[in-house]
């Protein structure tokens, strides 16, 4: 790998850390490539780690990537070439990551995060995201019948319900959530009740309780019509130091000990909420070179030089 995820190179030495930790289950994206005749195949490195992780008892979450550049039917026959080429290697297939940040999807239609248009309407992207994943979903679900398909994918409870509200593929039956606090602690949320006026839609309570924005789900989910639980395939707290490279950033700098605390009370927060299936760490190991002074290279459980 290259970029902010070189320090991974050496999967058998992170999936050896991984494991020695007692973790369960990694989440990752896999890659592909296109075959002559303009077929796809998952690469052999992705392929290769995730062998390795089942052969140490770690369950693979894998994330497929799509991009609103990519014309559905094509990614339709990306999806099917992961469903065949990782049987009895993935049971878990999460559809996109963050579609508000990653995927182009706001730059070819236009919008903001919300998905709200100023009229209150749905905005374009928020449409062509979904037919996409239901498009992908519907894919799968025939050559991976007993697979988990999570999806919609994000930070924003309320831009989750939106997607519900307009209309999800019975094959996705689990919702992706990214409960970051960003400069909170993880009692606290950033999305409560008082929100609605900026989404249009309320989720969570009038405390911007952790509790009350899982809770906020029960409702969105039993109206929707079919039993989902929700997947935190991300959740995390960083340990830069602030400077003034680091004005207006999203996150709060928290020393090691302040970080090692809060992640251990939201992975217990997790457990207590019956909505919940599974809760995963962001991240193992510190990104981009562990760069002191910047926020998102410093989530990791190990330093980028993998010492604790």
């Amino acid at each position: 790998m290259k970029g902010m995820f070189i320090g991974w190179d050496d999967y058998k030495k992170v999936i050896d850390g991984i494991s020695s930790c007692g973790f369960k289950w990694i989440r990752d994206l896999a890659l592909f490539e296109r075959t002559p005749s303009g077929g796809f195949f998952v690469r052999k490195y992705d392929l290769e780690w995730m062998r390795y992780a089942k052969s140490k008892g770690i369950e693979p979450i894998m994330l497929i990537d799509f991009q609103a550049s990519t014309p559905i039917p094509e990614q339709v026959a990306i999806a099917k070439a992961y469903a065949e080429d990782t049987k009895g290697l993935v049971n878990v297939f999460e559809l996109s990551n963050e579609p508000f940040n990653f995927g182009g999807w706001l730059q070819a239609y236009g919008g903001n995060y919300t998905g709200r248009n100023a009229d209150g309407s749905t905005a374009k992207w928020v449409l062509e995201f979904l037919k996409t994943s239901n498009a992908v979903a519907d894919a799968i679900r025939p050559i991976r019948p007993d697979a988990h398909i999570i999806g919609l994918g994000g930070c924003s409870a309320p831009l989750n319900f939106r997607m519900l509200r307009t209309g999800v593929s019975k094959s996705i039956d689990g919702i992706v959530e990214h409960p970051y606090t960003f400069s909170m602690p993880p009692e606290r949320m950033p999305i409560g009740a008082p929100v609605e006026r900026v989404y249009g839609i309320r989720a969570g309570d009038s405390d911007f309780s952790f509790k009350g924005l899982m809770d906020s789900y029960d409702n969105e989910i039993a109206n929707a019509g079919v039993p989902r639980k929700i997947w935190v395939t991300e959740t995390g707290f960083s340990s830069f130091y602030e400077d003034p490279s680091s004005i207006g950033s999203l996150y709060m700098g928290y020393t090691e000990e302040a970080q090692a605390a809060y992640i251990s009370r939201r992975f217990l927060q997790c457990l207590v909420q019956p909505q919940i299936e599974l809760v995963c760490q962001y991240d193992f190991l510190d990104d981009r070179g562990g760069n002191p002074v910047d926020p998102e290279a410093n989530f990791g459980l190990l330093r980028s030089d993998f010492s604790p």
